[in-house]
């Protein structure tokens, strides 16, 4: 399977998966979560980069994106 085309969530989406990688493309941060790549804020980067290769889940809401590491990955 490859991988999709990037995206940015809507409100009340979440990507879950495995953090394969972290990318800036013209000053947005680029994360590579299962077999999507999604846009997201570069202030990010520092609190999930040393989370590579671990299984994540990343929610945007109205104001802001959470996140948390899940069982089963990395």
């Amino acid at each position: 399977m490859g991988i999709s085309m990037p995206c940015r969530l809507a409100p009340w989406e979440e990507a879950i998966g495995t953090l394969h990688q972290l990318d800036h493309d013209q000053g947005i941060l680029m994360a590579t979560i299962g077999p999507v790549s999604v846009h997201l804020p570069t202030e990010l980067e520092g609190t999930l980069r040393p989370h590579v290769g671990k299984k994540i889940a990343i929610l945007r809401t109205d104001t802001r994106y959470v996140w948390r590491t899940l069982p089963g990955g990395g």
